[in-house]
């Protein structure tokens, strides 16, 4: 990461004062930052949970692609006590399998078609501060190395300047 940047979420040296609250190593519990993304993004641990999603909405409306009937046959199954995980899982699976079948929302009567809702989206990447990511002891060289998590952020912001340009 740049230096500048780097010093705004924590100090890591014993001799250098935190950018944001001015205290030493020692007092300093780190800030928070965060990285403006170029262009947005998915997460990718979200992926296959935002499809699903995609699937079973009106990109117009925002609501269920099922009628308030359909809605309520469902919601009864759902409320009933004593269902097991595999059985709201099959549930599920049928109303996802029902949406899809959809070619027209219930409520607004938009086509449906493949869309992108904002809120799914990664505009700003969170970055933690130095002092919760572990220091890494090289084998190379002497003293301690940049971390996993570090060396990741630094690539994002140079991948993310490279696509500014």
């Amino acid at each position: 990461m740049r230096q500048q940047a780097h010093l705004q979420v924590g100090t890591s040296e014993k001799d250098r004062p935190c950018k944001t609250c001015g205290k030493n190593l020692a007092e300093c519990l780190g800030h928070y930052g965060y990285i403006d993304l170029e262009l947005p993004c998915f997460h990718v641990g979200y992926f296959k949970a935002v499809i699903g999603i995609l699937q079973m909405i009106c990109k117009t409306c925002c609501r269920i692609l099922l009628t308030t009937e359909e809605q309520k046959q469902f919601l009864d199954y759902l409320k009933r006590p004593g269902l097991t995980y595999l059985q709201k899982r099959g549930l599920k699976k049928k109303v996802s399998e029902k949406c899809r079948k959809k070619n027209t929302c219930p409520h607004c009567g938009a086509f449906n078609e493949s869309g992108k809702p904002s809120d799914l989206i990664l505009t700003r990447l969170l970055v933690p501060p130095l002092c919760i990511r572990p220091s890494v002891i090289s084998d190379l060289k002497s003293g301690t190395n940049e971390d996993d998590l570090t060396m990741k952020l630094t690539e994002i912001i140079f991948l993310n300047d490279v696509i500014k340009k």
